[in-house]
């Protein structure tokens, strides 16, 4: 698996990690199709990211410092 620094930044992202996020985003848009017959609109992945990413529980949070508490995805015009 290869890392990279992410063009721009100092963020460091991975091979293995980016396929089991885009595993996990292609099991949503699957089960809102299944269930609603549609895709989530942007106000509901920025809930769905605030639930999965916003633990309380030291041991699950994905942030060692801090309880992510809200989300913000920006589109194009």
């Amino acid at each position: 698996m290869g890392w990279w620094k992410h063009e721009g930044s100092e963020a460091v992202i991975g091979d293995s990690a980016l396929d089991a996020l885009t595993d996990a985003v292609r099991a949503t848009l699957e089960a809102y199709e299944e269930a609603l017959h549609r895709r989530p609109v942007r106000a509901e992945w920025e809930a769905l990211l605030v639930c999965a990413l916003g633990s309380e529980e030291p041991g699950c949070r994905p942030l060692d410092e801090k309880v992510i508490k809200k989300v913000i995805v920006e589109t194009d015009p």
